[in-house]
């Protein structure tokens, strides 16, 4: 029997045409008998579909069925030859690194390598032999050695190109002498021995149906051509495209261009960015008649970026959908507890440290019965307060932080016999000990639990695989590396994902047109998404691809054009390109959609480069029955203290509602990210340095390098206190412009002193609160002053507030406002007030004591305002506290730089879904 070519069309879902086929061809009144059958398809999804049509089919005629094998065709070559089990993935990968390294070390790599890594630098060995192993799957796909490749670059005469793939035969040669010494096979290479040596052995009544596979290397054409005498290949085009199809029903790719899909004009949609895109894409379902329901829905997402946004916004309103990857185990809670563990033991650094501690399997087994709230106050608080690069310091502060050193105690408990290992199986060992301990008491359900249940089997599975490995090779391995190389081995693995019932499927590019969903959604139909495109190959160049016949730029274009083409025939079709991507940087719409009738194209150019794009024509709030998030509730109410902190004024008149969750309620945000002194704890250190210079003998002196030796001493034994000698590089970059700038301070208060001004006192604080104007005594206010400073001469009081901030601004510049009511502080008026007990009827200067960046400025401003402006401050204030009792609190700012705002997230500011701030409570 020889080759068969059957052309199906394209007016229908492949599947359900492949399905119609079988029924056809081998049913009978009562059986579908297709058991000496083998169905190869392209693609997994295709095989779960077929199973399911074939079944929905045979139980609607009331047929039994004997059912095919069914093959991807990736697994169909190991079902035609003897083999024996290839070497795991692990021992292939380790391998490939002790090959690459070795041949390197023995000056065998100069060309490939002029610039050789260090022996022990195991991570960028691993990366070079990644890269090299990928180039020799790709070409052992096709039949090729390296070898091969140097007798092209030869007959090229590229001299240079010689060299280096003579190299890399090296390390090939090194790789398959180790797989042979440890009589183990290479997949790809196992492959091309097979068709080699005639090795292929095939049952004479089996039959194969190999259907769609159009795109395919040339071992996988040879495995074809060698059972193409029991195999019928099903094409699904019309006949008039048969030209285009070789003999086993592979594309000819000069044969399939740009023009071939001819979508519609009236099927394309243009977004203006990805965020447009997803409300085209709920549009467009919203479009659809009233008796589609979400299982005949596909939504392609050929560029991955997609697919997490369109989930989202699916799921907002209230729309279930299936993703065919499934979770992926890196994002699991075992497999980021592993990176976790790596992460702390390589140098126990602050950030893995607190990972660890956020970890809820982790709190739960070291704090089994204490609340970790209060492990993660100290944690924030020992953060913030010493901005440390490890956990060296926490053990010796027991004291100050018992919570959070009692649970680093248990976590180096825990962790103690993973530093005791010395070989791979030992990593594993200590490794399953540790899971074990976390997760060894505890129930698992087998449908709620699944993402668990295969995180950790699949931990174990790839541990001991990659321990075994290590082992027969005979390599050294250090924990760190043994943990970095399993969770590599674990990051491309997901979970499958759960079925739902009436749920939009979402897939990828080329899985579409093995769908059977009678609509589809295709999205991101750019240029350089579809068709794809690559002109980074790093040891192939395209032109070489296409000598060779490898997978180069035309195949992929052939291959886009031809599955475009399946789905623009066989379903209701919607294409949207968009003009941007995530990052702004603008995208051209893909060539595939620039044919058919010249003027429609020619509009569709026009639209796309004009910034035209499509709008919405459905009412996507019909699909909202609820909101995932209710209203912030807010309940505000009268707040009638007995006085009002004079900088609390400042929070007010920037937002009512935000200085009542912070002075009111006394709502605070904490991090415990910081990789610098924040400005208030920058602020706070020069201030305390400062105090302690204005309570000193210094504070007389006229020496300015007196005064600066004695600032710098108090700096330097503060900083020491506070963050150690542990401290992330940055902060002790901020102790040096603290330097900077106390040494600039120091000249200007040497000239200060000299000119007759005293410090009279510092962090002053009225005996009381007191009353800002006499006719309303309820409206009283307390604070403390940084500085009062006393000329005898002149008989006048200086009080100054120190600012530390990056900016010079002056008093006018931080008071006075463009906006109702004219001010946005009241601090330096204010002090006039607090300050009468000392000053009495003297003369008062106001301002400031600048210590910002600008070191020339550093120094005192003052304020210039006269009587009637701080008269008019006065009364400010009165309105502000008198709306502070009355519980004015629901005005809610808007020009808060998000940045700056301490309530971003509270409010909404950072969160798309968020429905915004409800405000109840009665004002009196």
């Amino acid at each position: 029997m020889t080759a068969q070519l059957t052309f199906l069309g394209w007016d229908a879902p492949p599947i359900q045409s492949l399905c119609n086929w079988l029924l056809k061809h081998a049913g009978t009144n009562s059986v579908l008998d297709l058991s000496n059958k083998t169905i190869v398809l392209p693609s997994a999804s295709g095989i779960k579909h077929l199973q399911q049509a074939l079944v929905e089919e045979t139980t609607s005629r009331n047929l039994a069925i004997l059912p095919p094998k069914i093959t991807t065709v990736g697994g169909l070559p190991e079902q035609l030859y003897p083999h024996k089990p290839p070497a795991s993935e692990s021992f292939q990968h380790l391998a490939w690194v002790s090959a690459i390294r070795d041949v390197a070390i023995n000056n065998g790599l100069k060309t490939l390598l002029p610039a050789m890594p260090a022996r022990q630098n195991h991570h960028a060995w691993q990366q070079i032999a990644k890269t090299i192993a990928t180039v020799h799957r790709e070409l052992y796909g096709e039949g090729l050695a390296f070898s091969d490749m140097v007798d092209h670059c030869q007959r090229q005469g590229a001299s240079h190109e010689t060299l280096r793939w003579q190299e890399l035969q090296l390390v090939q040669d090194a790789y398959f002498a180790l797989l042979d010494q440890h009589k183990v096979w290479d997949l790809q290479s196992a492959r091309v021995i097979a068709l080699k040596n005639n090795e292929l052995s095939v049952e004479s009544s089996r039959r194969f149906v190999v259907a769609g596979c159009t795109d395919l290397s040339a071992t996988f054409r040879r495995f074809l051509a060698a059972i193409s005498n029991q195999t019928e290949f099903i094409v699904f085009s019309p006949q008039q495209f048969a030209h285009g199809f070789d003999d086993v029903g592979c594309l000819i790719p000069a044969e399939w261009d740009a023009t071939i899909p001819s979508v519609p004009v009236s099927q394309v949609q243009l977004a203006s960015d990805p965020n447009h895109q997803c409300e085209l894409v709920l549009d467009t379902i919203t479009g659809l008649p009233e008796d589609v329901t979400s299982c005949d829905i596909l939504i392609t997402t050929p560029d991955v970026n997609d697919e997490k946004q369109i989930v989202r916004q699916l799921h907002r309103h209230d729309v279930a959908a299936t993703v065919p990857t499934g979770q992926s185990l890196s994002d699991t809670k075992p497999v980021v507890l592993v990176q976790g563990i790596r992460d702390y033991l390589a140098d126990s650094n602050f950030d893995a440290l607190s990972n660890l501690l956020r970890h809820p399997d982790v709190s739960n087994y070291i704090l089994p019965n204490k609340s970790i709230t209060a492990t993660l106050r100290e944690l924030t608080q020992y953060h913030e307060e010493r901005l440390p690069l490890n956990d060296s310091d926490i053990r010796s502060l027991a004291k100050r932080y018992p919570a959070l050193a009692s649970a680093v105690d248990r976590i180096h408990d825990w962790t103690k016999t993973l530093n005791q290992v010395e070989t791979a199986f030992q990593c594993h060992d200590a490794l399953i000990n540790l899971l074990t301990a976390v997760y060894g008491e505890l129930t698992f359900d087998r449908e709620t639990d699944i993402a668990q249940i295969n995180s950790i089997k699949s931990i174990a599975q790839h541990s001991i695989e990659l321990a075994t490995a290590y082992d027969q090779l005979e390599q050294d391995v250090t924990l760190i590396e043994f943990l970095t190389q399993l969770l590599e081995s674990l990051d491309s693995l997901s979970i499958p994902p759960t079925p739902k019932t009436d749920a939009i499927t979402i897939s990828g590019w080329l899985d579409a047109p093995w769908s059977t969903q009678p609509y589809v959604i295709l999205t991101s139909v750019n240029e350089g998404i579809i068709p794809t495109t690559s002109n980074t190959e790093l040891f192939i160049q395209d032109e070489t691809r296409i000598a060779l016949g490898l997978l180069n730029n035309q195949r992929r274009l052939a291959r886009d054009a031809y599955a475009l083409a399946l789905l623009r025939h066989s379903r209701n079709l919607t294409v949207i390109s968009k003009r941007t991507t995530y990052q702004g940087d603008p995208l051209p719409i893909s060539r595939l959609l620039l044919h058919g009738p010249i003027e429609q194209q020619a509009r569709l150019v026009k639209q796309f480069s004009s910034g035209e794009v499509t709008m919405g024509r459905n009412r996507l709030n019909d699909l909202a029955t609820i909101h995932p998030l209710s209203p912030l509730e807010v309940e505000i109410s009268p707040y009638k203290p007995e006085s009002i902190s004079v900088t609390s004024l400042r929070s007010y008149l920037s937002c009512p509602l935000r200085y009542y969750l912070a002075h009111v309620l006394r709502l605070k945000s904490t991090e415990d990210s910081s990789r610098e002194l924040s400005p208030l704890t920058f602020g706070n250190l020069v201030h305390n340095v400062l105090y302690q210079f204005g309570v000193s003998e210094c504070k007389n002196s006229i020496d300015k390098d007196e005064i600066f030796e004695f600032l710098k001493t108090a700096a330097t034994k503060a900083f020491r206190r506070n963050y150690g000698k542990s401290g992330y590089p940055a902060v002790r970059l901020q102790l040096e412009q603290i330097y900077l700038r106390l040494s600039a301070f120091a000249s200007w208060q040497a000239r200060w002193r000299s000119d007759g001004w005293v410090i009279q006192e510092v962090e002053y604080n009225a005996p009381e609160p007191v009353p800002v104007l006499e006719d309303y005594p309820e409206c009283k206010i307390h604070g403390r002053i940084d500085r009062i400073d006393y000329h005898p001469a002149k008989s006048t009081y200086a009080i100054f507030d120190y600012k530390t901030s990056e900016s010079s601004d002056s008093p006018e510049a931080s008071h006075k406002s463009s906006r109702p009511p004219g001010w946005s502080d009241l601090q330096l008026p204010m002090y006039r007030h607090l300050a009468r007990g000392l000053t009495k009827d003297a003369s008062i200067l106001l301002g400031y004591i600048s210590l910002g960046k600008e070191l020339g400025k550093v120094g005192a401003q003052f304020a210039t305002w006269d009587e009637a402006t701080l008269l008019n401050a006065d009364q400010t204030a009165v309105d502000v506290i008198r709306a502070i009792h009355n519980g004015d609190f629901s005005e809610l700012s808007d020009n808060i730089d998000v940045k700056f705002d301490n309530y971003a997230e509270l409010l909404g500011r950072t969160t798309l879904d968020h429905p915004g701030v409800k405000i109840t409570g009665v004002s009196s």
